[in-house]
């Protein structure tokens, strides 16, 4: 019993590092945004984060509520060739969705003329850097350390871009390329951990596995990606109903909560491939479940408490005093993200642990339809500040369908 307290204590130990990893990854990129902000301007700043918005919309629809399951299968198997079988399909059945999903979105963007062409196109290189970049099967499979230096290596790359080029207006293109490119170069410091052994097997692979893949998340894949959509759509729809100041104002604030919303992923990817282990007991798993979403919700209280005195002085530092308006949006999607990293978890801990994907699906269709309207109703008629709000608003009511969901069950 002592011997599996202290591998367990070993593996969480491992996991706080790599956390730190993580935390440094995701504040590399926060550093260009003094350089992205005062070159640029507030409009400039608003075209290029709707750039990148749109493109990302393509980017959740690859992802599409593929990984999580792929990372319970994955995390649930000894056999390594098999957690390769699971690697091989999820990126077959997502690169498909890539192609289909640029491709829609280049003709969109060539009928309502949202950004510039070519701002777009570069702009879809997160797209193949998410394709590349595996960070749900390295965590599934404990090569957290490989994922953590890469992500690192490939974030300072795109910053050092950033720092070394972009100094004017007329740089938002190349400013759109290392801010786009990261995951990629990440996913090509991969080559021997992860794509080497991959294509090595791939005699092993068969059709068969592939199609029972698709079949099994098919119930999940546009759930998923609408009620994904909601994150990106304010900026959207206030590019295409205000101003790209408004867009500006909101992304300035909208990125540094989005920052925080994917190292929460991270952790929670985390505790999930733990929950996971197939040699925890039923009421050793729920004790688990409970115990670790009481940490977060302390931990979310007092990371807000503390936003709120310090959003004033971290938007203007990182921004300029061109960007102090977005200090209440700050502080209000600093309320929206406590919410939304708390329903995250415990839906994930919970129903994706217990393989629930048509609950989950469910509850994914009500998140599209309570957020999409609470984005597009406050980008039409309220602007920036009116959007934050009614995100709270929607947040707070799925995180009360989620409480009844739970307790009916």
């Amino acid at each position: 019993m002592r011997q599996t307290r202290t591998t367990a204590a070993s593996r969480w130990s491992g996991s706080a590092g790599l956390i730190g990893l993580q935390i440094l990854a995701f504040g590399l990129p926060l550093l260009t945004l003094p350089i992205l902000s005062r070159a640029l301007g507030v409009a400039g700043f608003g075209a290029l984060m709707l750039a990148q918005s749109l493109a990302l919309l393509v980017a959740l629809f690859v992802d599409a509520g593929l990984n999580t399951e792929s990372q319970r299968r994955v995390s649930s198997s000894d056999n390594r060739a098999a957690q390769y079988q699971h690697l091989w399909s999820n990126l077959l059945v997502r690169g498909l969705l890539a192609i289909c999903g640029a491709a829609l979105l280049i003709v969109l963007n060539a009928l309502f003329d949202w950004v510039s062409m070519p701002l777009l196109c570069v702009s879809l290189l997160q797209v193949l850097g998410t394709l590349a970049f595996p960070q749900w099967w390295l965590i599934a499979t404990e090569q957290g350390l490989w994922m953590g230096i890469s992500l690192v290596i490939g974030r300072l790359i795109s910053a050092l871009a950033v720092w070394l080029w972009v100094s004017t207006p007329a740089d938002i293109v190349w400013a759109s390329v290392a801010l786009s490119s990261s995951s990629l170069l990440a996913g090509g410091l991969l080559l021997r951990p992860v794509w080497l052994p991959l294509w090595r097997q791939r005699a092993t692979y068969h059709m068969t596995q592939h199609r029972a893949f698709f079949q099994r998340v098919r119930p999940m894949l546009f759930s998923a990606f609408f009620a994904q959509m909601s994150s990106t759509l304010p900026v959207v729809a206030l590019g295409q109903w205000q101003s790209l100041r408004q867009v500006g104002l909101f992304s300035a604030a909208e990125r540094l909560v989005r920052a925080a919303a994917h190292l929460s992923t991270y952790v929670e990817q985390i505790v999930l491939s733990r929950l996971a282990q197939p040699t925890f007991e039923p009421t050793q798993r729920q004790a688990l479940q409970r115990r670790a979403l009481l940490w977060l919700a302390a931990a979310l209280l007092l990371a807000v408490l503390c936003g709120q005195v310090l959003a004033a002085p971290l938007i203007g530092f990182l921004y300029g005093e061109a960007f102090v308006a977005a200090t209440p949006i700050l502080r209000v999607l600093l309320l929206w993200l406590a919410l939304l990293i708390f329903r995250r978890a415990w839906v994930a801990w919970t129903w994706a642990l217990a393989a629930q994907l048509d609950k989950i699906a469910r509850l994914q269709w009500c998140e599209t339809l309570l957020v999409c309207a609470a984005a597009l109703a406050g980008a039409f008629w309220f602007g920036a500040l009116g959007t934050a709000w009614l995100l709270c608003v929607s947040e707070l009511a799925l995180l009360c369908v989620v409480f009844i969901a739970r307790h009916r069950s």
